[in-house]
């Protein structure tokens, strides 16, 4: 993953990578019931964003629905915008932001929805058990209650 020409300074790496990757787990998750269940995907992700939903079984269907390879190239996609919506343009470079698709192509995207698969069937084979939604949930809570970027998530 190489972003072209930009200047981030002193930044934790592994930290970013990790969060980038719970967070496309779990927005792999919650558009899994958008696309498999809606004509209207925003109706399925306000089911899955409403927090006084209290029907387990719901709950668990809602996050057992596959996605196809194309379904979760969007998910990424719409997930790198929120990254690029909200990063700061260096005022060193006096030249407009450019638009996400010159920064990162769909090659780039397509990768990185292939590797989060690859590491969700690792973790399946190697824990014996796949990634859970509730588990997802629960590392999103974890991340929202330390956030220092709130709007973001």
């Amino acid at each position: 993953m190489q972003y072209q020409n930009l200047k981030f300074g002193r930044i934790d790496w592994l930290a970013i990578k990790t969060c980038i990757l719970l967070i496309a787990f779990a927005t792999i998750l919650l558009c899994s019931s958008a696309f498999a269940e809606s004509e209207n995907a925003f109706d399925s992700m306000n089911f899955a964003f409403n927090e006084n939903y209290s029907n387990a079984q719901d709950v668990s269907s809602f996050y057992s629905k596959n996605l196809t390879i194309e379904e979760r190239i969007a998910c990424q996609k719409a997930i790198e915008g929120v990254y690029w919506k909200h990063r700061t343009w260096p005022k060193e470079n006096h030249q407009p932001k450019p638009p996400l698709e010159a920064i990162v192509p769909d090659d780039v995207i397509r990768a990185k929805v292939e590797d989060t698969l690859r590491k969700s069937n690792a973790f399946e084979y190697y824990w014996q058990r796949p990634i859970t939604g509730e588990q997802l949930q629960a590392e999103m809570e974890r991340i929202g209650k330390n956030t220092k970027k709130p709007l973001i998530l």
